[in-house]
């Protein structure tokens, strides 16, 4: 499961992968049933949130205005290329106008990584998945997807990633505590948690995980409810790659450490 993209480290056994379409919470892993626990997660009742949702991206002005707009363009664009979903121009057109307009509301600047965390919300539409109920409409991506960041990844929120560099201590700490011969290697040969974890915590590893995984590891994360999470993954990410990183030249450990990841 975890690994570097030359090979991973550890696999699920035959009962694990027989188990993966149904998720840790009990739902079909169909999308119909997970977009309905994410926005009972998120958003809570329908009642209670029927205004917000009418008031959000809906009746937004669409005003491509922003000042980093090529950027926002520009991650649009290779967001997930490698899905034939993603390369389509009505989905590209809207995951912009959804970053534009969330940046906009939030007076915030727009921040690469950000594409990332949208896009499962937006795979929740997608058509081949729509067989048990009907699909989110975009105010629910939308309010998800805001709902998601302001709980679970307030690094979006600060021009100076304060919350970030919060996070790269907090992990520190927990490499010192759990694996002390791992945090002292880096440490020794000054590899800082900057160079490897940024965007495995920015985007909770959405970033080149597979979509299929990607979507189970929110589904627990979202049956947690626990911010810390994801940085606990990543130590057993990191956990789970000991001896291609205690074997590594000094030279090859930047290297190795951003090949790291969730591939199967």
């Amino acid at each position: 499961m975890f690994g570097s993209r030359s090979g991973t480290t550890q696999q699920p056994d035959q009962k694990e992968a027989a188990a993966a379409p149904q998720s840790s919470a009990g739902y079909p892993a169909g999308l119909p049933g997970r977009a309905a626990c994410w926005r009972k997660v998120l958003l809570g009742s329908a009642d209670a949130t029927e205004s917000r949702l009418l008031r959000s991206f809906s009746t937004w002005r669409c005003e491509l205005t922003e000042s980093n707009q090529r950027v926002i363009h520009a991650d649009c664009e290779r967001t997930r290329a490698d899905m034939e979903y993603f390369r389509r121009p009505a989905v590209r057109s809207k995951m912009e106008a959804m970053l534009t307009c969330w940046c906009q509301q939030q007076k915030s600047r727009y921040k690469q990584g950000l594409n990332e965390v949208l896009a499962p919300f937006l795979y929740l539409q997608a058509e081949e998945h729509a067989i048990s109920s009907k699909p989110p409409s975009d105010d629910e991506v939308f309010a998800c997807f805001a709902a998601f960041l302001k709980r679970f990844a307030p690094f979006f929120y600060s021009d100076d990633f304060v919350p970030l560099q919060c996070a790269f201590v907090f992990f520190r700490r927990l490499m010192l505590y759990h694996r002390p011969d791992l945090h002292n290697l880096l440490v020794e040969r000054g590899v800082s948690p900057d160079m490897f974890c940024m965007p495995w915590f920015l985007t909770l590893f959405a970033s080149k995980t597979p979509m299929r995984l990607a979507l189970q590891l929110w589904d627990r994360h979202l049956e947690r409810g626990e911010a810390p999470f994801f940085m606990f993954l990543a130590a057993a990410v990191l956990a789970a790659a000991e001896k291609e990183v205690m074997g590594a030249e000094r030279s090859a450990l930047p290297e190795i450490l951003t090949s790291l990841g969730i591939y199967s």
